[in-house]
């Protein structure tokens, strides 16, 4: 059994665009909920948007 290089195994991952993120920011900030209210969920929004490439949201 050969062992498994976590190191290695991160620099495969693509990471999440920043640029989408601040896109999907700002389309929340337009949006009529306050901003915050959502709490977390705001979060994860727009972490999901940047890992996606894409604003709005594809549905998962």
């Amino acid at each position: 059994m050969s062992s498994l290089n976590l190191d290695d195994f991160t620099d495969l991952i693509e990471r999440p665009d920043g640029g989408v993120r601040r896109d999907a920011e700002a389309r929340r900030e337009r949006q009529i909920v306050p901003p915050g209210s959502l709490g977390r969920l705001d979060d994860l929004g727009e972490w999901l948007s940047a890992a996606q490439s894409a604003v709005p949201v594809r549905p998962i």
